[in-house]
């Protein structure tokens, strides 16, 4: 009688078990990893070579050949699972419609983008996309138009490809885990509130082209530090809003005129934030229009050569177990670090001798080669 009655019991608590069981699995299934790889001949046929259930399966995209707007919007807005995506390797041909990745204006759908030129990652791209980890850029394009990759909630690190003149604006808005930024000597324009409210961005290195930074580029409370180049002409309203600056170094030897620009540095605590300046520069800092309100204004003793910086490259990059440089004839010091500035190892090497890096792990980091000239910095990926 007494096991009798424990029966219902039992027969519960399998079923109980059964239930357990059926939901990890689910879970399971529904965290695995499916990777897809798809070469597109004729651009616009992207969503025509995936099946239903993968468009609602696949995690890991990979697409190679000739794609336009349609096909990207396709990435967008119909792989719903999507965490990983490399188009590297892939064309972004011209295409006029109103199939596209732009969003119709509400208010005059006659506004609407229909023409999305050649080699550009269209606007609004990958709006949205809010598993999107990593996404690897195509080498080939020149422009990151409008939003491309807003509110892209678990994007981490971004590449910008060499060829890439032009960020225009609200690239990363609200990407909030968006910590560090590798971008090619090639960006001319920051468009504005490209990096608004990526609150966990700590490294960025801008451009040695770079000529114009947007209003509200920069609303990055996690950011302590920018080198803004000599190139640099024309900061906006707002641009540095909101960040925790313990230094900036400005290496323009007349300060960028801010006369038309509005609170810069709004939100910077000018008492505390240093201000580095080339040798020679200060009294015209002082004497700049919002320059002059930072307390701590050093002048630099010492400075990278333009002529060594510009010669001196890492490669392969990204890279595998190793990397060589080039541009150095001269014994030199090689350091490389983690993003929070840890030293992993250090190196003495002669000339372009290779490098190895086996033992770390894949991530970005901080090469730093150490010469008689000057300290340069270069970002490395190890994949």
């Amino acid at each position: 009688m007494r096991l009798y009655k424990n029966q219902p019991n039992n027969k519960n608590n399998m079923k109980k078990l059964i239930t357990l069981i059926f939901s990890l699995s689910i879970i399971l299934i529904a965290q695995a990893q499916v990777s897809k790889t798809i070469n597109v001949t004729t651009a616009g046929t992207l969503s025509t070579l995936l099946t239903a259930t993968e468009k609602s399966t696949v995690t890991n995209l990979t697409v190679t050949g000739n794609i336009d707007a349609r096909d990207v919007k396709c990435i967008r807005d119909s792989i719903i699972n999507l965490t990983e995506l490399d188009i590297t390797n892939v064309t972004i041909l011209e295409y006029n419609g109103h199939e596209g990745t732009s969003y119709p204006n509400p208010f005059d759908y006659s506004l609407t983008i229909t023409h999305y030129p050649a080699n550009e990652l269209p606007t609004q791209a990958l709006t949205g996309c809010k598993f999107l980890k990593s996404i690897k850029l195509p080498n080939s394009i020149t422009s990151i138009e409008w939003g491309a990759m807003q509110v892209c909630p678990e994007l981490t690190s971004i590449v910008i490809p060499n060829q890439v003149q032009t960020i225009v604006g609200e690239t990363f808005y609200n990407c909030y885990k968006l910590s560090s930024v590798s971008m090619s000597n090639s960006v001319t324009k920051i468009g504005d509130g490209t990096f608004a409210n990526c609150e966990l961005l700590t490294y960025l290195t801008l451009s040695d082209s770079l000529k114009y930074i947007g209003c509200g580029s920069f609303g990055c409370k996690a950011l302590k530090s920018v080198k803004i180049p000599k190139s640099v002409t024309f900061i906006g309203s707002d641009a540095f809003f909101n960040t925790s600056f313990n230094s900036i170094y400005s290496y323009p030897t007349t300060p960028i005129d801010l006369t038309s620009s509005i609170s810069v540095f709004s939100g910077v605590n000018k008492s505390t934030c240093v201000l580095y300046i080339p040798k020679g520069s200060k009294a015209l800092y002082q004497a700049a229009n919002q320059w002059k309100d930072f307390t701590n204004i050093i002048e630099m003793t010492t400075a990278i050569p333009n002529l060594l910086d510009s010669r001196v490259n890492l490669y392969p990059n990204p890279m595998t177990e190793s990397f060589s440089i080039s541009g150095i004839e001269c014994t030199c010091t090689v350091s490389v670090s983690d993003l929070n500035g840890k030293i992993l190892f250090k190196k003495q090497v002669i000339g372009n001798e290779n490098v190895s890096v086996g033992t770390l792990t894949k991530g970005m980091y901080i090469a730093k080669i150490i010469t008689t000239e000057g300290t340069i910095e270069r970002k490395i990926i190890k994949e």
